[in-house]
């Protein structure tokens, strides 16, 4: 299992970065996702769909789909409420001590008590 907040703390992003491009990454580094969906075509489905709408169809192509959360545990990629970003919603991931972490642009947020909207499930 790989820790969330050192892979989060040490990914490359910038102020353009998507918060489902980390959540992705490191859903592929722990062997859950292989497949990919390119920065653009994120943005598009985003612009276009909404926030939920467009993790829903991203999740449809890389084998996962999003339902309501029953028992969270670390490296569960869940989607969270966040009335501060545009959509109000964030894609991230839930910590070692049950907190869930995201970036947004190059900057990493933190909920101690998150309000997690949805979550991917595999299989």
């Amino acid at each position: 299992m790989i820790s969330v907040a050192p892979f989060l703390a040490a990914y490359d992003a910038g102020p353009d970065t998507l918060c489902s491009e980390p959540v992705l990454a490191y859903l592929r580094a722990s062997g859950r996702v292989d497949g990919e969906i390119m920065q653009f075509r994120q943005r598009h489905l985003l612009r276009r769909y909404g926030v939920i709408r467009a993790l829903a169809i991203c999740g449809s192509a890389l084998g996962f789909r999003l339902v309501r959360p029953t028992r969270l545990t670390e490296g569960d990629a869940v989607l969270l409420r966040a009335p501060e970003v545009d959509g109000g919603a964030i894609c991230g991931l839930v910590g070692a001590d049950g907190c869930a972490l995201a970036l947004a642009g190059d900057a990493m947020i933190g909920w101690t008590a998150p309000q997690v909207l949805l979550m991917a499930e595999f299989g």
